[in-house]
């Protein structure tokens, strides 16, 4: 099990390569390809995490930091119903 020690921050090169990748994901599957924007939010997922798993980030700390920021959204939600 890899410990906080082994993470390391992504490089910006490394950012913004996933971030344009994205980009380009969206835009072509939805301009060029007619596909779901559902499909194409997880296909950036799954590139998200390939490319973190490089830099020592595992499963767990997906899922946390997903719950996390869902229920620090979850407040203004209830708040807007």
């Amino acid at each position: 099990m890899k410990n906080l020690k082994d993470k390391k921050d992504p490089s910006f090169a490394a950012s913004l390569f996933v971030f344009l990748s994205i980009v380009g994901i969206l835009i072509a599957g939805i301009a060029l390809l007619n596909v779901d924007i559902h499909v194409l939010l997880i296909l950036g997922l799954c590139l998200t995490c390939l490319i973190s798993v490089k830099y020592g980030y595992t499963l767990d700390d997906f899922i946390k930091a997903m719950a996390n920021s869902i229920n620090k959204a979850m407040t203004a939600l209830l708040i807007l119903f």
